[in-house]
């Protein structure tokens, strides 16, 4: 993009004196006359300002869903097998991992606090005192308008946390994390962590539709191994205060070191047909 300004007409009024003083006359020395002189002159100029702005955006998105179904149930169907002529799926996959870190806190304070008050809708708010913490909030929502009766409604959260080889040595160290969470609807997911290493999620799918056939699945894992903490004057405190609230609510408070906090909720909401859910805690 070029741009040129034009400037308005500058006037430069340039005054001088150029001589001023007392001639005798012969005629009567105590004559005096004064000669003065005014130089009057008008600058006018243009002048010409050039701007350049490149802008390049480049956007490349793949999506591949790919779905095997394999209901397994005590259910007996009566009349012809499910037909299935669609396919509608809210899906998350969540991953933290926290591997060979290392952290010497001194003389330290970490504080994190979250106040959330009448909010309406979703939200999702992390807050993170300290080193190498890891917060998610994700949502994922699928409304389907057909009208087609034959379709197949699936929300399936996944969840994985890892947290292993991690040093971390505390001396004369306070670890503070606060939530009060006061009115209001919705879904809200909310992580507050002060310390070192911890790891928050907060997932939610949802799909929506008139669909035969309605499948929810939620899948959490958590891994702690060979870690190594040292703490010498160590104070850690977690608050949650919650109240007055309508709607699906997750929220973690962790303070300290390396703890791994989850929550998951998944819902597939069909008119008619066959709900299916499962629950996978390895």
């Amino acid at each position: 993009m070029k741009t040129i300004a034009k400037l308005s007409p500058i006037a430069l009024m340039v005054s001088a004196l150029l001589s001023t003083g007392a001639i005798a006359d012969p005629a009567n020395l105590d004559q005096k006359s004064t000669f003065n002189k005014t130089a009057d002159k008008t600058f006018t100029d243009d002048a010409q300002i050039f701007y350049f702005n490149d802008v390049s955006v480049e956007i490349d998105k793949s999506i591949d869903v790919s779905k095997t179904g394999n209901v397994k149930a005590d259910i007996t169907f009566k009349g012809e097998d499910i037909k299935i002529e669609s396919f509608t799926q809210a899906l998350l996959d969540n991953k933290q991992i926290n591997i060979n870190n290392m952290d010497t806190s001194i003389d330290t304070d970490n504080d994190s606090e979250i106040k959330l008050d009448g909010t309406v809708g979703n939200v999702g708010a992390n807050a993170a005192a300290g080193n190498y913490n890891q917060q998610k909030n994700d949502v994922a929502i699928a409304v389907s308008d057909s009208k087609d009766v034959f379709q197949w409604l699936d929300a399936e959260t996944f969840t994985y946390q890892d947290t292993e080889h991690n040093s971390t040595k505390y001396e004369t160290v306070s670890n503070i994390a606060d939530t009060v969470i006061t009115g209001g609807n919705g879904n809200i997911g909310s992580n507050s962590a002060a310390g070192t290493g911890n790891e928050q999620s907060n997932a939610l799918a949802a799909a929506v539709g008139i669909g035969i056939l309605a499948e929810a699945t939620g899948y959490i894992k958590q891994q702690v191994d060979n870690n190594d903490v040292s703490n010498n004057f160590v104070e850690n405190e977690a608050f949650l205060q919650v109240s007055n609230f309508t709607g699906n609510l997750g929220s973690n408070v962790a303070a300290g070191v390396n703890n791994q906090q989850a929550n998951s909720l998944s819902i597939s909401v069909s008119r008619q047909g066959i709900g299916v859910g499962s629950i996978i805690a390895p």
